[in-house]
């Protein structure tokens, strides 16, 4: 959270890109955040804290 504010952050999957999931995101107030194309690092720190 920053500020109060939540954000969900996922890859690029096409059910997270979908409109009807964004617009649910937003009417939670959620922040939608989305991992750069072709960038497969960006999850990676995370992704690593979920294996130990």
């Amino acid at each position: 959270m920053v500020d109060g504010e939540l954000i969900a952050h996922s890859d690029r999957g096409s059910q997270y890109a979908a409109d009807e999931f964004r617009k649910k995101l937003a009417a939670a107030g959620i922040i939608a955040s989305m991992s750069r194309k072709a960038n497969c690092y960006d999850n990676a720190h995370v992704e690593s804290f979920f294996t130990h």
